[in-house]
């Protein structure tokens, strides 16, 4: 199966809806606007999957 492509911080955040599934960026992502992350997977319920850059990068990520 082909990697998920995501391109937008909604994208980014829909990890979570799959988290044994492979993704790949498309697009850098600035996530200036979103105060507090919330992470991605946790100790109960881990990511599993893959996250290729592909040469982008996640920006401006604030977890509190």
């Amino acid at each position: 199966m082909a990697a998920i492509e995501i391109s937008t911080a909604s994208g980014l955040s829909d990890i979570r809806l799959d988290l044994a599934a492979d993704y790949i960026l498309t697009a850098d992502i600035d996530l200036t606007s979103i105060t507090n992350w919330e992470p991605i997977g946790d100790s109960t319920t881990p990511f599993t999957g893959t996250l290729d850059f592909a040469g982008f990068a996640i920006s401006n990520l604030t977890i509190s």
